[in-house]
C-alpha cells in the first residue's frame, strides 16, 4: 500500500479540476492510503503563495508521495523533490499573457516548479507538445495520462429530434466559441441549450440571429449528466482547451458530438465525433446539418465514441498513476 497526499487548490478557485482529480482519486482510495489536503488561500497574491506553500510544507508526505492535482504548481519548492508528481491540464494562462507577466508565469508556475519533481502528467499529448515547444521541462519528466469520465455518465437511449435537435452546448468562455457556434445555427430549427453564464453581448447575438434557446448555470453533478441526456447533439466546437471532458461525457452517454477539427479535440474525440473547423461558420453549420440530417452518421459517431470512452474509465487512469507511483 502507497502512501499518497494529493495538494488541491482552494475549492472556491475554481470547480472543474477538483472533480477530475476525484474521479480517478476514488479509485485510488480503494487500495491505497489516501489524504487530501487542500490549500487556505484562493488568491494569487504574494502573501497567499507565501502562505499556502507553508501550510504544504507543514502537512507534506516524508516517505510516500506528494501530488499537485493542478493550477497551485509552486507548491512543488516545499514538496521532497523525488517523491512529487504535479499535472498540468493546461498552459493557456501562460500562452495568454505578454511581457513580465508571462515570464513571471514561465518562471514560477511552471519552470522551475517542474524543475521540482519527479514527474510531470499532461492530460493531453497537445499539452505536452506546448510544454516541449516553450522549452518548460525535460520531456523524460513528462508522461500523458489523460482525464477519467465519471461512472455516473451511463448511456441512456433516447430517440433523435431531427425536426427541432436540442443542440447542447457547455461553457460561454471566450475559448468555447459560442458566438461562431450561434452564427453557424441561424436559420437551423433547433434549441439551443447553454450552460453557463451568458455576457450581454451573446444575449445580443442569440436575439439578432433568432435563435431558440435556454441557459442554466451552477447545475449539480447530476443536473448537468441530465442536459446531457435530455439533448440530441453535443456542441463543443471550442478553440482552445487543455482537454475537452464535454467530448467523452457526452460519448458515454451516447449522444452524437460535434467538436473541433484542432487538437486536443480531435485526439479526445477519435472517431466519435464530426470534426469542423472552429474558425469556419460554414464549416459549423455544415457539421450540424450532417449530424440533423444523417442517421446512419449519427449512429456510426455514437458507436465510436461508446468504444472511445474505454480509454477514460476511472480504473484505467487510476492505473496509469499508480504505476508512476511505483516507480518513486
Amino acid at each position: 500500500m502507497i502512501d499518497i497526499t494529493y495538494f488541491h487548490r482552494n475549492p472556491s478557485s475554481g470547480y472543474s479540476i477538483g472533480k477530475v482529480s476525484r474521479t480517478y482519486i476514488s479509485e485510488i482510495e480503494k487500495t491505497e492510503n489516501v489524504k487530501h489536503v487542500y490549500i487556505p488561500a484562493a488568491k494569487a497574491g504574494l502573501w497567499s503563495i507565501l502562505k499556502n506553500m507553508w501550510y504544504a510544507y507543514r502537512h507534506q508526505n516524508i516517505i510516500g508521495i506528494n501530488h499537485i492535482t493542478g493550477a497551485v504548481h509552486y507548491l512543488a519548492f516545499v514538496l521532497p523533490h523525488k517523491k512529487t508528481v504535479v499535472t498540468l491540464h493546461d498552459i493557456r494562462f501562460f500562452e495568454e499573457s505578454k511581457g513580465l507577466k508571462r515570464l513571471l508565469f514561465k518562471v514560477f508556475w511552471l519552470y522551475f516548479p517542474f524543475l521540482h519533481v519527479a514527474k510531470v502528467v499532461c492530460i493531453s499529448e497537445e499539452t505536452k507538445r506546448k510544454v516541449i515547444k516553450y522549452h518548460l521541462c525535460s520531456p523524460e519528466k513528462l508522461i500523458v495520462i489523460p482525464n477519467a469520465v465519471d461512472d455516473s455518465f451511463k448511456q441512456i437511449e433516447y430517440t433523435f429530434n431531427a425536426i427541432n435537435p436540442r443542440i447542447l452546448c457547455i461553457g460561454t468562455g471566450e475559448n468555447k466559441n459560442l458566438y461562431r457556434t450561434i452564427e453557424a445555427l441561424k436559420g437551423i430549427p433547433c434549441h439551443l441549450r447553454i450552460i453557463g453564464t451568458l455576457n450581454s453581448a451573446l444575449l445580443e447575438h442569440l436575439q439578432s440571429c433568432r435563435i431558440d434557446y435556454s441557459n442554466a448555470f451552477h447545475l449539480s453533478d447530476t443536473e448537468i449528466i441530465d442536459e446531457y441526456v435530455q439533448s440530441d447533439i453535443v456542441s463543443f466546437v471550442s478553440c482552445y482547451e487543455g482537454f475537452g471532458m464535454p467530448i467523452i461525457e457526452a460519448q458515454a452517454v451516447g449522444r452524437p458530438v460535434l467538436t473541433s477539427d484542432i487538437y486536443p479535440m480531435k485526439d479526445i474525440a477519435a472517431k466519435g465525433a464530426v470534426l469542423v473547423d472552429p474558425y469556419d461558420i460554414s464549416a459549423i453549420r455544415t457539421g450540424f446539418m450532417s449530424i440533423i440530417e444523417k442517421k446512419e452518421l449519427r449512429d456510426e459517431i455514437v458507436k465510436e465514441g461508446l468504444c472511445n470512452v474505454k480509454n477514460y474509465t476511472p480504473m484505467y487512469v487510476a492505473n496509469e498513476y499508480l504505476r508512476i507511483y511505483h516507480t518513486l
